[in-house]
């Protein structure tokens, strides 16, 4: 499965009028380009498994713009490590004391640090990914994931969006409808329903062109229906927008 890096909208949809389209792209690469050249993404290495420590010590030294700042072995270190060497990003082990690994995520959440968490875990473990978004989790990453991989995720989290496959997309969309009460949230947006149709499938992680086929459009109207449903929702990501359309029943989901 290839991930989804779920970014701003110029990563879903072309917008409208032209200049605007043209104006994104080039202001995102900037961006991206001056967060990692001012200085390197600080990176705290969180697992009780030696092995997966030396692994990703071995594999973020070989990015230029990455720093392992630490690798705290006592959960009780981790927030005051993550705070005093000013961590980007904290990757926390989720393959094995995965309540231990959850605890700790709670606690960055409720605390003041402003490190962005990828949770790393393995094909063998079943990950509630949708407890994971709810307490600050901001991606997940294969522990046996190719190094341009991992770093690919990093980098995307550090730019502000959340890294996730499209499988685990899919997984967090129905897991959320059949957790969904009677009494839930409605919203007044109102969206068409070829919209809704469009909706339905980005939220199950499709792509653009999959939407097109799905429906026999052009992806220029794909594109066209996502940036209306992202300006009715007032959302800018595709998780967020399946998390809002599933609380707000904005999804025709069994």
């Amino acid at each position: 499965m290839s991930p989804n890096s779920l970014g701003d909208r110029t990563n879903l949809s072309s917008g409208s009028p032209q200049i605007a389209a043209k104006a994104k792209p080039i202001k995102a690469r900037l961006r991206h380009a001056d967060s990692h050249v001012s200085r390197p993404i600080r990176i705290l290495s969180v697992s009780p498994q030696l092995s997966v420590r030396r692994m990703l010590r071995e594999c973020l030294s070989r990015e230029r713009d990455f720093i392992v700042v630490g690798e705290p072995q006592n959960a009780d270190d981790v927030i005051s490590l993550a705070m005093r060497r000013k961590a980007d990003i904290v990757l926390l082990d989720f393959s094995v004391r995965t309540e231990a690994a959850f605890e700790i995520l709670q606690h960055l959440h409720s605390s003041k640090v402003e490190a962005r968490t990828i949770s790393l875990t393995t094909r063998a473990i079943g990950l509630d990914i949708p407890r994971l978004l709810r307490i600050g989790g901001r991606g997940v990453v294969l522990i046996d994931s190719p190094n341009p991989m991992l770093a690919k995720g990093i980098r995307s989290v550090f730019d502000g969006q959340i890294w996730l496959t499209r499988q685990d997309l899919a997984d967090v969309v129905t897991t959320l409808a059949l957790a969904a009460r009677p009494g839930r949230v409605t919203s007044s947006i109102h969206l068409t329903p070829r919209q809704r149709q469009v909706l339905k499938i980005v939220a199950s992680g499709g792509t653009n062109r999959e939407v097109a086929q799905q429906l026999s459009v052009s992806e220029d109207t794909v594109k066209h229906h996502i940036t209306k449903i992202l300006d009715k929702t007032g959302m800018s990501r595709r998780v967020e927008l399946a998390v809002y359309a599933v609380e707000h029943g904005l999804l025709d989901i069994a």
